[in-house]
């Protein structure tokens, strides 16, 4: 998938809500595949509550700098946090963040 060119991938940016697949969904299956390949999520929705504890949501419209920083700061955390233990989950809405 992300391999297949012989592209290195930094950063995966992805709609929370798409036509055949989740964003969720489909980064479960990149960081199972790629652990600590940092994942941005983009939302129209007010609160996304299926996105990941702690994920990265920035809500559409989204500013330049808004994207600007977050893939930043992202890749900056890929270079000096260790790969998370497990890949990424779902919170069910059950558990929303405080």
């Amino acid at each position: 998938m992300l391999n297949a060119s012989g592209l290195e991938v930094d950063l995966v940016i992805t709609d929370v809500v798409m036509k055949r697949t989740s964003g969720i969904d489909l980064a479960r299956q990149v960081t199972e595949r790629h652990p600590g390949l940092p994942v941005i999520f983009v939302s129209g929705y007010a609160n996304p509550d299926a996105v990941p504890h702690g994920a990265v949501v920035l809500q559409k419209p989204v500013r330049q700098e808004s994207l600007g920083s977050a893939v930043r700061d992202a890749i900056d955390r890929s270079h000096t946090e260790p790969p998370p233990v497990a890949p990424v989950e779902a919170v069910s809405p059950s558990s929303q963040r405080d």
